[in-house]
């Protein structure tokens, strides 16, 4: 048995946003830290791998920013975009996991300290329609052992769909991870990791009453 005491956290968030009076340009801007007290983390049970024990890490931080906008022109196009920056750190934390058993100044688990994400999205007077979607993942660690092994290398996937609108119904051709790219989305184990959707294409009709 393994007794998890409570985790406590100081939130810090400062945010601004624009819009214009005709709504085409939308802006946020977001800064925040977060100062935890026995945060509870997830490790890896070494006797029941690749099950996990929540325990408590001490005092850890984390801090960062997030900017998103978008803009809608006259003839049918939206441009959007958003970019997140973050930064954590475990305080003083015991693990045999981690070099000198001590995780302390390691990242925390499946957090990138960068993500963004871009596209833009057509649609003409006469139906046709399109769209592109573009999210970019940065390289991570899918846990608190900060080791090369359990390296998560940064993902770019690219989406696009285009179509008809015929009023009552859509109908449209889609492709997913465009450029089929190979990634990552978690690492079990030096020899076991969890892999991102290959690229798939297909058909899709849909309709409204």
């Amino acid at each position: 048995t393994i007794d998890v005491d409570p985790e406590y956290v100081w939130s810090y968030e400062i945010a601004y946003r624009i819009s214009t009076l005709d709504s085409k340009l939308l802006a946020g801007a977001n800064l925040f830290y977060n100062d935890y007290t026995d945060q509870q983390v997830a490790v890896v049970n070494p006797e029941f791998a690749p099950l996990s024990n929540t325990v408590n890490a001490g005092n850890s931080e984390s801090w960062g920013a997030e900017l998103e906008a978008q803009y809608i022109f006259d003839f049918g196009l939206r441009l959007y975009g958003a970019v997140g920056l973050l930064k954590t750190k475990l305080g003083d934390f015991s693990f045999e996991g981690c070099p000198q058993g001590n995780c302390d100044g390691n990242q925390y688990g499946e957090a990138p300290e960068l993500t963004a994400s871009f596209g833009g999205e057509y649609t003409h007077a006469s139906g046709m329609f399109g769209s592109i979607a573009t999210s970019y993942t940065g390289e991570f660690y899918s846990g608190i052992v900060n080791s090369g092994s359990l390296e998560v290398d940064s993902s770019f996937v690219v989406d696009a769909r285009i179509g008809y609108d015929f009023g009552w119904y859509r109908a449209s051709v889609y492709a997913n991870n465009v450029f089929d790219e190979h990634y990552m989305t978690g690492i079990i184990s030096p020899n076991e990791a969890y892999v991102g959707d290959p690229r798939a294409m297909g058909i899709e009709v849909s309709t409204r009453f």
